[in-house]
C-alpha cells in the first residue's frame, strides 16, 4: 500500500505542477548591444577552448583513482 500512495503522490505532484509551470520571459539585451545576443558571430564561452584538455585532465583522474583503488587478486 506504501507503494500505491508514491505512486498517487508522484503523479499528483507531476500533473499540479505540469498545469501551473510558467515559461520565463525572455531576457533583455544588455545595453548597449543594439540587436541579437543569439548571433552566430558571437565569441564562445571561455572554458570552450579548454573542453578537450578538461575532457583529458578528467580521463586521467579516473585512471589515476581507478589505479589507487584497484584490488589485486593476490
Amino acid at each position: 500500500m506504501k507503494i500505491f500512495n508514491k505512486i498517487i503522490f508522484l503523479l499528483f505532484f507531476g500533473i499540479y505542477s505540469s498545469i501551473y509551470a510558467e515559461v520565463p520571459p525572455p531576457m533583455p539585451a544588455p545595453p548597449g548591444d543594439g540587436g541579437d545576443t543569439g548571433t552566430p558571430g558571437a565569441p564562445a564561452s571561455p572554458i570552450d577552448m579548454y573542453l578537450y584538455l578538461l575532457a583529458i585532465v578528467a580521463f586521467g583522474f579516473m585512471w589515476y583513482y581507478h589505479s589507487k583503488t584497484r584490488k589485486t587478486l593476490g
